[in-house]
């Protein structure tokens, strides 16, 4: 969870949604929490990121339980194993939900276990449910990630360090004084010194345009804490996930017809009966801290024939970056039935500003000039259509004298930062996770002290010819 979203809305669902729906003796809640085994974060070791956290989902859906950054995970558990039945609506079988918001998501890959040799413990065999981004180029299959305890009594950055050779920092921040590593005493099966976590690993979707203000999208479908809950809605009826609407109780839907095995591998499974729920994102937000998913509840969803609608999607690819004008980039779409792809369709694409940006039969797009362009990809014999919004900057350069990548070092810097061209550079300035904003200046143009700010990763930026280019700094006074 990162700062913003620790705002729930009402809950009032988890008492009028299923009263109706003849289970019995079964409830469609969670009946028991297997494991919790979160990552760092700002809420680990608080209120919503301790084992009592993770039983509040137990018999409701008011609960609230953080699963720290990459990797964190709870394993669950019901009273009756959850069909896979035909007359689910839109085939959704169970749903997740979270606090998800209009701006903000944060995903986190779903997995199942059909408990074949019937102890009631998840021994057997887990699958993965493959929403949207398990299909998208940008996903990691077989991400791995180790955190290292700072042993701080009280917060501190988290190092850690991935199977691609990546190295960061699960950052503290002032709103959350806790240690952000498990605490023995609450986790005695995390070690004290060290500890890995595997998953698939998504490429968050950020929009950092206004750092005051950051919006981190949801995918098409297929992840918990990724839509929202609908707390206006009274009924029973399951969120499309095949829509971008927010239908029914909104929250995320799960078909177990989804299911891939460690082979990529459909799974045919007439039921499940454990659900494991992992953040699938490694990513820090600025002043907002990591992303986390946060889970409050697991419901098993009734049959019912007579709800229908949309059971299939055609999706753009997102590309998380901005283009270059003079770029050419491949689009890739993906078109879903019932969840599972479908590449047989013929799909077109078009743009909204070709004065910008053109884009052939094939998807190949070519940028123009600097602004912003919409791509649309449709499918005229299934009715179905995506769109995506893309900005084309100009590659920063200096024309007066050819130079044509400005770099300023050293990167970590202590007290300067310097460049090896004099006055090429406009202007520079800092900002700190937290969003405060320094300026630079510099007496002789090539060096540029630095305040007086305590260690820790900000975003420099300089610009160059009236074009502004960031990158990242780290800062070890």
């Amino acid at each position: 969870m990162h700062f913003k979203r620790l705002i729930f809305g009402s809950f009032f669902l988890g008492t009028i949604l299923w009263n109706h729906q003849g289970y019995g003796q079964f409830s469609p809640y969670v009946a028991k929490i297997l494991e919790y085994r979160p990552a760092p974060g700002q809420f680990i070791n608080s209120a919503y990121g301790c084992p009592w956290a993770s039983q509040s989902l137990v018999g409701g859906i008011s609960g609230m339980v953080s699963l720290g950054g990459f990797g964190g995970y709870l394993v669950v558990g019901f009273d009756h194993s959850i069909e896979n039945h035909p007359d689910n609506p839109y085939g959704v079988d169970f749903t997740i939900f979270g606090n998800a918001n209009v701006y903000s998501s944060e995903p986190a890959t779903v997995y199942v276990m059909k408990d074949d040799n019937r102890n009631q413990l998840p021994d057997d065999t887990w699958y993965m449910l493959a929403g949207s981004g398990y299909y998208f180029t940008s996903a990691v299959h077989a991400y791995e990630i180790t955190y290292v305890n700072p042993n701080s009594s009280v917060a501190d950055d988290v190092p850690w360090a991935d199977n691609l050779g990546n190295e960061g920092f699960i950052l503290d921040n002032t709103f959350h004084t806790q240690p952000y590593y498990p605490l023995k005493d609450s986790f005695p099966d995390i070690s004290d010194s060290q500890y890995t976590l595997i998953g698939m690993k998504l490429q968050a979707q950020v929009d950092s345009t206004d750092p005051a203000f950051i919006v981190t999208r949801p995918y098409p479908f297929g992840f918990a804490d990724n839509t929202p809950r609908n707390t206006s809605y009274q009924g029973w009826e399951p969120d499309n996930p095949y829509t971008a609407e927010l239908e029914g109780t909104g929250g995320d839907g799960f078909d177990i017809s989804w299911a891939v095995d460690s082979e990529d591998n459909s799974v045919d499974l007439d039921g499940i009966d454990f659900i494991k729920i992992q953040t699938s994102v490694n990513q820090q937000v600025g002043w907002l801290g990591e992303l986390s998913a946060e889970i409050s509840g697991v419901v098993d969803v009734s049959p019912n024939p007579s709800i229908t609608g949309k059971t299939q999607r055609l999706v753009l690819e997102p590309l998380f970056r901005n283009l270059e004008a003079g770029e050419s980039v491949k689009l890739t779409t993906h078109l879903f039935k019932n969840g599972l792809p479908d590449n047989e369709a013929v799909v077109q694409f078009s743009v909204d500003d070709e004065t910008l940006a053109t884009v052939d039969a094939n998807g190949q797009l070519q940028t123009l000039q600097a602004g912003k362009i919409i791509v649309f990809a449709k499918n005229d014999e299934r009715l179905l259509a995506d769109s995506l919004e893309l900005t084309i900057q100009y590659p920063v350069s200096v024309a007066s004298d050819g130079v044509q990548n400005i770099v300023l070092y050293p990167n970590p810097a202590k007290d300067f930062i310097h460049t090896r061209f004099p006055n090429a550079i406009e202007a520079v300035r800092i900002t700190s996770m937290m969003g405060q904003t320094w300026e630079l200046a510099s007496e002789n143009g090539t060096d540029y002290r630095l305040p007086q700010v305590g260690r820790g990763i900000y975003v420099v930026s300089y610009r160059v010819n009236q074009q502004w280019k960031s990158n990242k700094l780290i800062i070890n006074p």
